[in-house]
């Protein structure tokens, strides 16, 4: 895990960086500063940018930006969720949750602004291919839409207390989670004119429901502490592990990792893949 542990400290300092130099509202920029600055594993960016260096694109500064656009959008959509109308956390990443240090409706404005400042950034790229681009913006615009639809079914399985199929559950997660990490594995491969576009992005959703049941399942044993969160806080939501219990959630998380595995392995893309399994084996021990 020592190449995440040293992308993460890089990544820390570019982003903040450029954060800095963003010219917009100090109130925005001090509470979105707070929760991106608030530390997470930088996953996302991490393959945007271990899959670029991989196929060689030089285009450095749009890979930089696009790194920094998919970890805005995900810290974005972590404030919204911590909020009192939503899971009410009190804690995120060790640290208070957004609400409690700049109140209800900074956080909720602030939010607002990180869904749309990626999109901004996206937009300025200074991409010569203008099909390149437009498919880079198109892709990225569908995601967040997706990543709110996401959130809103999880919000309402739990608000109307709804009891969802497993196909429910898997799609909900689909959109939460996978479609982040979809975005996140597509984008290298659209900057560089690759083909099977689409089958890299599925595989990257594949991975990003893996990865969302390694996390509930590393979640129903570990402590406050542990977690840098509130425990028990998806108690009474909807969770293929309660559909299925345990057992069968990690076969069917093993079985979309194997899959991944496959594919990379197949394009030559296997030490990338050995990455993937080095994440996966210290998710599911942390």
């Amino acid at each position: 895990m020592d190449f995440l542990i040293s992308y993460k400290n890089y990544f820390d300092k570019k982003l903040s960086y450029f954060i800095e130099n963003i010219n917009f509202n100090k109130d925005i920029k001090d509470s979105l500063s707070y929760s991106l600055k608030n530390g997470g594993k930088r996953l996302r960016p991490w393959i945007i940018s271990e899959i670029s260096n991989i196929l060689k694109i030089d285009d450095f500064d749009s890979v930089e930006k696009l790194c920094f656009s998919v970890e805005i959008l995900h810290t974005t959509s972590l404030i919204h969720d911590d909020m009192p109308e939503i899971d009410n956390a009190t804690l995120r990443r060790g640290k208070k949750a957004n609400h409690l240090v700049f109140g209800d409706y900074l956080s909720l404005l602030s939010g607002d602004y990180g869904f749309v400042l990626p999109l901004k950034i996206v937009s300025d790229l200074k991409i010569i291919d203008l099909s390149i681009k437009n498919q880079i913006f198109s892709l990225f615009s569908k995601s967040t839409l997706t990543l709110i639809e996401g959130e809103t079914e999880d919000v309402l399985f739990e608000k109307l207390g709804k009891t969802p199929s497993k196909e429910e559950i898997i799609n909900m997660y689909r959109k939460k989670t996978g479609e982040l990490f979809g975005l996140s594995f597509a984008l290298p491969f659209i900057l560089s004119s690759k083909k099977h576009v689409d089958q890299y992005f599925e595989a990257g959703v594949d991975f990003g429901i893996a990865f969302q049941i390694y996390d509930d399942l590393k979640d129903i044993h570990s402590t406050k502490e542990e977690l840098g969160k509130d425990i028990n806080a998806d108690k009474n939501k909807s969770t293929i592990i309660k559909l299925l219990g345990r057992e069968k959630s990690k076969i069917y998380a093993d079985s979309l990792f194997e899959k991944i595995g496959n594919l990379f392995i197949e394009n030559n893309l296997k030490s990338f893949y050995e990455k993937l399994s080095n994440i996966k084996s210290y998710i599911e021990k942390k």
